[in-house]
């Protein structure tokens, strides 16, 4: 993820109610775990595949806390990065202009993937 997207998505987590818990003090009247590890944390738990016993191990930061946002981080994608990122065909034409892009790549019929994990589906038609 370049740099700069990364400080959008850090800004976007501090602007969300998602991750209020993060946003001053603790019950110890500590300051709360910066946001910033926390990010980078889920973002190598699940781009690299860390556990969150190395996200401690790494940033000094409980691997329960790690887990914690990893969670509020899901409940942000699914409810805020998702609407704002995820474009479903709604069309027969919008559909094929993403089929070009498989179809190039060697995937006929294909309209989009997850996780860059390419998803059969039987018994589709192909007349959207």
């Amino acid at each position: 993820m370049p740099y700069d997207n990364y400080l959008q998505l850090v800004a976007e987590c501090k602007d969300n109610h998602y991750f209020d818990r993060w946003k001053g003090y603790n019950a110890a009247r500590q300051s709360a775990s910066p946001m910033e590890l926390l990010l980078l944390g889920t973002l190598r738990y699940l781009g690299r595949g860390w556990t969150f016993d190395d996200l401690e191990e790494s940033t000094a930061i409980s691997g329960e806390v790690h887990c914690v946002f990893f969670h509020a981080f899901i409940d942000f994608g699914s409810d805020f990065l998702y609407n704002k990122h995820v474009i479903t065909p709604s069309n027969y034409h919008n559909a094929t202009t993403h089929m070009e892009e498989f179809t190039e790549a060697g995937l006929p019929g294909a309209v989009g993937s997850t996780d860059a994990t390419h998803i059969v589906t039987e018994k589709v038609e192909y007349n959207i």
